[in-house]
């Protein structure tokens, strides 16, 4: 099998010469049908040889994005989702799983959305199992750790790849469990912030509720503690208004008891 790459004005292409002179069942079903998750496929030939033009304009392959970057612990996810997605719909076509080439230079995914491509080889080379195993081997030492969503996942999905017991079957269970984990984890951590902003608001608008009140208590404490050690004007009144009465009562009674006397005696 020989693999090259080719461009026109509007396309890039990756060409695949298998040396097949006769189409068969598989070649005819990826040629007239545009299974979802598969690159597009047409059947070309050239010199007498057959040749088949994947489609993969405006993609990347995961190797070169790997290459440019650390690759993503949700996006190893997402390639395998989108794998056992694939594999359902070869299903319904009646194409065998081991079709699908896993080796990463082959594998296409959106620059944006990341979401996978696959190509469907008219000869397969290995088992689906063993692509898996060798496509997260691939993948482990790249993946970028500083982003942690999904990485625990995709190592828990390589130690079930290399048990002997391993299966699609398996591996999607353990893919489906596990995500139910993080996202019930994830459910509540974000209670969790709603609720801590919550209260957070709660006390936000008490203070700001009684917020005059507060500020009448603060300033007059303060002047409270500033006339500390000053008589109060009001105290000084009533002093001097007892002063005076206690003056008024002692005038009386001297001019009662000795106005009299002087006055008799004088006569």
């Amino acid at each position: 099998m020989k693999m090259d790459y080719r461009r026109d004005l509007q396309h890039n292409y990756l060409v695949v010469e298998t040396g097949e002179k006769t189409e068969n069942y598989i070649t005819r079903m990826m040629t007239e049908n545009q299974v979802q998750g598969l690159l597009g496929c047409e059947c070309r030939r050239m010199d007498q040889k057959k040749l088949y033009y994947y489609d993969i304009t405006s993609k990347i392959s995961l190797a070169e994005k790997s290459r440019l970057k650390k690759v993503k612990g949700s996006e190893v996810l997402l390639i395998i989702q989108g794998l056992l997605q694939v594999l359902v719909q070869l299903e319904e076509y009646l194409i065998p799983a081991d079709q699908i080439c896993l080796d990463w230079n082959y594998i296409y995914l959106d620059p944006v959305s990341c979401y996978p491509s696959f190509c469907c080889l008219p000869a397969a080379e290995k088992e689906l199992e063993q692509g898996i195993r060798e496509l997260l081997e691939e993948l482990l030492p790249r993946l970028d750790h500083q982003e942690q969503t999904g990485v625990s996942v995709v190592y828990e999905l390589y130690q079930y790849a290399i048990q002997d017991t391993f299966s699609v079957m398996g591996l999607q269970r353990v893919l489906e469990r596990r995500l139910m984990e993080e996202r019930k984890t994830t459910e509540t951590e974000l209670q969790a912030g709603q609720e801590k902003k919550s209260r957070e608001h709660q006390e936000t608008s008490y203070f700001g509720d009684n917020r005059q009140a507060v500020l009448e208590d603060f300033f007059s404490s303060e002047e409270e503690e500033g006339e500390t050690g000053r008589v109060s004007p009001v105290s000084a009144g009533m002093v001097l208004g007892i002063i005076g009465v206690l003056l008024y009562a002692l005038t009386g009674y001297a001019v009662l008891e000795y106005v009299p006397q002087y006055l008799q005696n004088r006569i």
